[in-house]
């Protein structure tokens, strides 16, 4: 993949390159800045946006996963979280990791699965970044894992199978789900998930209880593909499927 390398040091660009299997191009619009403490990336034509990074100590997710309410969610219910019900979950469309994240605080051990090599990138630096809140270290450090591969891979090979697998996978844009900073960069990056379908029939040969699939309220089934079971939020919709 090609980007914009910022950093001053040889050693720690090419480290970068080797690792993601990136390309430094001096005319790529995305660009990765090198800093000591975090890995950032920015457009460079539309700088009004300014840097984006993964925080997991982010304000509104810290107090999301510190609510009272937080099983009474509708992740927490697809899921399928009950007293002392501890699951392994396969996230095998991570993206920004923020709901592997609130399946951890959940009690969940999440293995994240990234193919995009930037956003990999991204979470592997938030995952091992030292945050002021121990609980946060702790959930990452003891409960969320992450493999730089494509799902459809990596799913045939797990030794064990999940519990349940997680997809929420990317989406055509419309007037009615104009994306927020995040998920504007996200969808820079990673574009629209064409093989989602191909994905939700693997991972549901692949899971022991079941796979959720998260989409918008108003998304059709994920490639026609129906189910009669569903959780409903105010904005998302988890459908539930079981394995095949």
């Amino acid at each position: 993949m090609k980007i914009y390398i910022i950093n001053k040091s040889f050693k720690r660009k090419k480290n970068i390159i080797d690792k993601w299997g990136l390309e430094h191009d001096q005319n790529a619009l995305m660009a990765l800045i090198i800093k000591n403490n975090r890995l950032e990336i920015f457009k460079r034509d539309e700088p009004n946006l300014g840097n984006f990074w993964i925080d997991f100590a982010h304000k509104k997710l810290i107090y999301r996963i510190q609510s009272q309410v937080l099983k009474k969610e509708a992740i927490a219910k697809a899921i399928g979280i009950k007293k002392n019900n501890y699951l392994n979950v396969v996230d095998a469309t991570a993206g920004l990791g923020k709901d592997a994240l609130v399946l951890t605080a959940l009690g969940c051990k999440v293995c994240m699965i990234e193919r995009n090599p930037i956003v990999a990138a991204l979470l592997e630096d938030a995952l091992k970044r030292n945050y002021p809140y121990n609980n946060i270290n702790l959930l990452l450090k003891e409960k969320m894992s992450l493999i730089y591969a494509s799902s459809l891979s990596i799913l045939k090979k797990l030794k064990y199978k999940p519990d349940v697998t997680y997809l929420d996978p990317m989406y055509p844009i419309t007037k009615k789900n104009m994306v927020k900073k995040d998920m504007y960069f996200l969808r820079l990056l990673i574009g629209e998930d064409k093989d989602s379908g191909d994905l939700l029939t693997l991972a549901r040969k692949c899971s022991k209880k079941r796979v959720i699939v998260k989409r918008q309220l108003y998304a059709p089934y994920l490639s026609g593909i129906k189910t009669k079971n569903a959780i409903i939020s105010k904005k998302h919709r988890f459908d539930i499927y079981s394995p095949l």
